[in-house]
């Protein structure tokens, strides 16, 4: 497996660490980069990279990297290559596995600051066992998640307590976050006894097995005051009597008419549907 690394984020790691070293590595640095200003331009831009990503190891930036990535050898094993790049905000961060009929890829982002934080390994090690799971067969990953007779908001409560259930069973091997685990556990699936909670910590259930019990607790939506829209999401204190079903169903094909809508979707959809392209004038 190759490591690819994206430009803007080695540099921008090399320019932190360089910042908080003792002034003679700032000085060598920074001469060192001021030499590369005199390139033509197609040449400056390569020699930057090569620069940054000389002083990334030299510095013993990429073992943080490197040392986190040997405890996973399926993803060496099975995966072309690794790109680690920049993004701006922790939202974004994380990683993502490709698949192509003809390799594995997997790419990893996060801030430049991350690297220096307390806790990184933890972090990189949490999104490289979603990785490792994806790739073994016996975990039996499959990306679409599917609930045919739900409504929309159903279905994002679904996703929801599948993606805290798997994060339960990774730091449950990685021996970490615990407590803020069982936090997430009680506020998604608030009727599940502690000790279904304890079971998927110590072990580690396959794919289909997570899906059944994010599944079991599922709660229907029920056309009370306040409950939310099955199409919006929003609460809504007045219920459509009559739903246009046909319109509906274009946009939300697994919503029925037992799941109702809000009388303000109604009458949308009763005019045309939510999203319609914009007009042409000639």
């Amino acid at each position: 497996m190759q490591l690819h690394y994206d430009a803007e984020l080695i540099e921008g790691i090399v320019f932190l660490e360089v910042r908080r070293s003792p002034a003679l590595l700032a000085l060598r640095y920074d001469r060192a980069r001021t030499k590369l200003y005199d390139l033509p331009g197609d040449e400056r831009e390569a020699a930057f990279f090569q620069l940054h990503l000389h002083w990334f190891r030299e510095l013993g930036l990429e073992d943080k990297l490197r040392a986190v990535l040997q405890r996973f050898p399926i993803i060496t094993a099975n995966t072309a290559t690794l790109l680690v790049r920049r993004t701006v905000t922790k939202k974004d961060e994380g990683a993502e596995l490709f698949v192509r009929p003809d390799a594995k890829n997997v790419a990893i982002a996060f801030r430049c600051e991350r690297l220096f934080e307390p806790g990184f390994e933890s972090f990189l090690a949490h999104e490289l066992c979603h990785v490792s799971d994806m790739l073994d067969p016996s975990f039996a990953y499959e990306p679409e998640i599917r609930l045919t007779d739900a409504p929309p908001a159903e279905v994002d409560l679904l996703r929801e307590r599948y993606r805290v259930l798997w994060d339960i069973t990774i730091d449950g091997r990685l021996n970490q976050n615990r407590a803020a685990r069982f936090a997430e556990f009680q506020k998604v699936m608030p009727t599940v006894p502690e000790q279904k909670f304890a079971e998927v910590w110590r072990q580690r259930p396959p794919h289909p097995e997570l899906l059944a019990l994010a599944k079991s607790v599922l709660v229907r939506v029920e056309k009370t005051p306040g409950a939310p829209c099955p199409l919006c999401k929003f609460p809504t204190f007045v219920w459509a009597t009559e739903p246009p079903v046909v319109e509906i169903g274009k946009d939300f094909p697994h919503w029925l008419p037992a799941h109702g809508c809000c009388a303000r979707c109604a009458e949308l959809y009763s005019t045309g549907r939510l999203e319609q392209p914009a007009p042409l004038y000639i």
